[in-house]
């Protein structure tokens, strides 16, 4: 991890004697979630320049719970160049991580309450006035709309294209992805169906939404051919059975913290996803404006919470 060059502190860049703002964005969930911190940190810092500081207090905290899964740091898969808060270093290297992730909180309230850093936690769906934040921000959210980064595509893909390269048989699939209409199919199991919290928010969306989601896409292709991936490859070999060639990529192609899995899934031309920010991601990656986009209507397990701030309108929601 590099040395802090803002975020709890007065910000001093390549060692000259100025300050400049500081846009620290708390880090929290996997890796598709930190993929949207990023990317609403990432556009701040665009609109506004100053640093992009990672608060990682929270996913350091290894507290015990059991409705909670633990995550780790996970965009050093790419080659973005990261700077950490002090707290975040300190919670390293010292083996109170519980008090750094209360602590990193509190700091934050405290800064705002004397306005020398605005904390910004997040709204009820997509505000537009979180893009006009300006000076030093702290950012507390999950931000998953493509509202908060739009007119920064082309950044993004760059800054997301995973470092380390295909594996030999990586290429190999990923040349067969190339060579037909190849269909990345997504399935999320693991806590949506063993902890209680997150069956409650989400939930796993089924077989019969696969089964329907291959109706819908593979009869407009020529040459279909179905790339699985899942976080529980054995209920997919076992569960699911399309009437058009399937590859089940078990996860010897899953890569460091699954960038191989996120690299070929982008390869595929069209996509079936879960309520997954992981595969979410995978999806939108891919640049095609002719990609086929199915995922769930409902991205909560709950209809009533609006799900459509994160879904682009070219998507078809199932």
């Amino acid at each position: 991890m590099q040395r802090l060059t803002g975020g709890d502190l007065p910000c001093w860049r390549n060692g000259e004697n100025r300050e400049t703002d500081v846009i620290v964005v708390k880090l929290q969930g996997g890796l598709g979630n930190q993929m949207f911190q990023y990317a609403l940190g990432r556009e701040l810092q665009r609109r506004n320049g100053g640093e992009l500081a990672f608060d990682l207090t929270l996913l350091l905290d290894r507290f015990p719970r059991s409705s909670v899964v633990v995550r780790d740091y996970d965009l050093d898969i790419f080659g973005i160049q990261p700077r950490f808060t002090l707290l975040s270093q300190l919670a390293r290297h010292l083996p109170v991580p519980l008090l750094y992730m209360r602590g990193a909180a509190a700091l934050a309230r405290a800064l705002d309450r004397a306005g020398l850093q605005r904390y910004i936690s997040e709204p009820v769906g997509f505000r537009e006035e979180v893009l006009e934040a300006r000076g030093n921000i702290y950012l507390d959210g999950h931000w998953q709309s493509p509202k908060y980064f739009a007119g920064s595509e082309a950044v993004l893909r760059r800054e997301f294209k995973v470092k380390q390269p295909l594996s030999p048989q990586g290429q190999r699939v990923a040349a067969q992805m190339a060579s037909t209409d190849s269909v990345c199919v997504n399935v999320r199991r693991a806590d949506y169906v063993s902890l209680q919290g997150s069956i409650d928010m989400h939930g796993f969306v089924g077989k019969e939404y696969y089964d329907r989601g291959i109706g819908q896409i593979a009869p407009r292709l020529k040459n279909p051919h179905i790339f699985v991936t899942s976080d529980d490859v054995q209920w997919c070999r076992e569960n699911l059975r399309f009437e058009y060639p399937t590859t089940v990529l078990g996860h010897e192609y899953k890569g460091y913290k699954f960038g191989e899995y996120l690299k070929l899934m982008a390869h595929c031309k069209h996509f079936l996803i879960p309520n997954s920010s992981f595969a979410w991601w995978a999806a939108w990656i891919n640049p095609s404006e002719d990609k086929i986009v199915v995922c769930p209507k409902n991205w909560f397990r709950d209809p009533k919470i609006d799900s459509s701030d994160r879904i682009p309108p070219q998507w078809v929601r199932l």
